[in-house]
């Protein structure tokens, strides 16, 4: 009797799932663009703008679900808004960083710098001339 073929690959073709069969594996094993695909359950807790912190709803391609776990002042659209603990946001994820971090200081411009030293060096000369000392210099 021939054998019965039930499906339209060839008998040479086998299909092979490339999923392994163990749910715990599949988790390890997935990618995680595999993960955020559809928007993921988090808890995981992050700094809003490294600052405040937040508790991770959701995570999708776009942005992130989160919720407030102290209260805060924020800026939206140019207006203070006063964000209460426990209310929920969307936010994008690149606000949202792992540890409580401050920006760094801001760098004045380099002619300022420069400038600046000029000037307390033409200040020094000028008080070897007369052999006065300046306020500026102090």
């Amino acid at each position: 009797m021939p054998s019965v073929v039930t499906s339209k690959l060839p008998p040479n073709r086998a299909r092979v799932s490339h999923a392994p069969a163990n749910p715990a594996a599949r988790v390890l094993y997935s990618s995680p663009a595999q993960l955020i695909g559809r928007g993921r359950i988090m808890s995981e807790v992050r700094y809003y703008k490294g600052k405040h912190m937040v508790k991770v709803l959701t995570k999708s391609r776009g942005n992130w679900i989160v919720e407030a776990l102290e209260a805060f002042e924020d800026v939206i659209n140019g207006e203070q808004v006063m964000v209460k603990k426990g209310e929920k946001r969307i936010v994008a994820p690149n606000l949202l960083l792992l540890r409580e971090t401050l920006p760094p200081p801001v760098k004045e411009h380099a002619y300022e710098l420069s400038m600046e030293k000029r000037v307390k060096r033409l200040v020094t000369d000028e008080e070897k001339k007369t052999g006065r000392k300046s306020a500026l210099t102090g």
